[in-house]
Formats: C-alpha cells, structure tokens, sequence
C-alpha cells in the first residue's frame, strides 16, 4: 500500500540496485508501473543536455556493453513534457542509453496510471542491430529537474517485472 514520492526542485536524486539481478528477460519480460505524475518539469527535451530532465525515470540495464565511464545498454522509461507514449529518444549523455516515453504531462488529478511495457519489444526498438534483448542486470529510478532549473514531483507504488 506504500508509494515513493519523489521530488526535485533543480536537482535529481537516483536509487537503484542490482540485487536478485542478473534475470533472463524471457522469464519476465514485461515491466509493470504504477504511478502518478503532479509536477514534469519545463523545457524538457529528452534529445539534448540542457533539456535531459523527466519527472519520473525507470532505468532497466541490459547485460551487454558499458565500461567505467559510460552505463551498459540501458532503457530509460520516462514521463515528461512532451513525448508521446512509446516514443524512443537517444539520450544525449550515453549512447547506451535510449528514453521509451511512457507518457507526458501531469497525471489527472489524483489517479494512479498503470503501464505496461515489454522490455524484449522495447529493446529490440532501441537497439536494432541485436537480435535479442541480454540478461537484465539492475534497476534504477530517478526524479529530476537539474538541467531545466524547474521542478519535478511524482509518486511510484508498483515496479514489477512479470510473465506474459
């Protein structure tokens, strides 16, 4: 019945683990959230440095490529301002990374969005030169406002990674 609520206020603030990894994505390839989203922060554009905020992040790293500076294959799953559902962005930080839009705007009122997405589908979108997706190997979340200098405000009361 509990929640993460996350807040930025021209900042970020990032937890992970990778703890229970790593998971063959066959035997849970789909990622199920729950959450609601009060405050997305101003002037995001997911494409470029100084627009690189969203008010809720779900990083899913992939078993594959990676190094000390930069992260392995890495999805993003985001909320913020202006990409449209299923929309997939390279980030401008990492070129193992890529953003899936989750979806954009604030949340109506006080209701709880559910999403679903699957991770192999998703993957093979992003990365198209592999023919299947790797082992999983952690999760991160991650509210923030840093780049825009705005502010950012969600709630997270479901990660769950499941069958088909």
């Amino acid at each position: 019945g509990g929640a993460i609520h996350m807040l930025s206020r021209a900042d970020s603030a990032l937890i992970g683990t990778e703890r229970g990894f790593p998971r063959d994505i066959g035997l849970t390839p789909i990622l199920r959230l729950r959450l609601k989203v009060r405050v997305v922060p101003r002037g995001t554009d997911l494409s470029r440095k100084s627009g690189d905020d969203a008010a809720l992040r779900v990083f899913i790293s992939f078993d594959k490529g990676g190094g000390i500076f930069s992260p392995s294959r890495t999805l993003g799953y985001t909320w913020s301002e202006k990409d449209d559902a299923g929309a997939i962005i390279a980030s401008a930080y990492f070129s193992n990374v890529r953003y899936v839009s989750l979806g954009k705007g604030a949340s109506s009122g006080d209701e709880w969005v559910v999403v679903e997405r699957d991770l192999s589908v998703d993957y093979r979108r992003a990365f198209p030169g592999d023919a299947e997706a790797p082992a999983l190997k952690g999760i991160a979340l991650k509210c923030d406002s840093n780049d825009t200098k705005t502010s950012a405000e969600a709630w997270l009361s479901a990660v769950e990674l499941r069958t088909r």
